[in-house]
């Protein structure tokens, strides 16, 4: 399964949105199911998604194995990685710009090539608008 960046910061976006009192999963899969079609964005593909984001430290939750059955995700809050990375992806604009830039480059990017990329495109606007 590819990594969707998309589906990466809106999840990312909607755990922000989310107080500690909020059930996280319940926000992440509203806002996944407003952003994207169902067969743009599956409920397997939301899961790996999480996985990732768990397994990376990009935000706090477990996963739990069960023999026969799928695992069970619970997010959780951002982790400090997670806040940094939603910081680079998260104005619309420079996301556009980012997303645009990739595909020229042929779609696919690693973490450390969109981090530099979106704060290449970041620091392009804020030069642009000083002048």
């Amino acid at each position: 399964m590819k990594r969707n960046w998309d589906v990466v910061r809106e999840i990312l976006l909607a755990i922000e949105e989310t107080s500690p009192k909020d059930d996280v999963r319940r926000a992440v899969g509203d806002r996944i199911r407003e952003k994207f079609d169902q067969k743009e964005v599956s409920h397997r593909d939301l899961d790996h998604h999480l996985v990732l984001l768990i397994n990376e430290d990009f935000i706090h939750g477990s996963i739990q194995k069960y023999i026969g059955h799928l695992p069970s995700i619970f997010p959780g809050q951002m982790k400090w990685k997670g806040l940094d990375l939603l910081d680079d992806i998260r104005d619309d604009g420079i996301w556009k710009e980012v997303k645009s830039r990739a595909s020229k480059a042929g779609g696919t990017l690693s973490l450390a090539v969109l981090k530099e990329l979106a704060k290449a495109v970041a620091k392009a606007t804020v030069t642009q608008g000083l002048m």
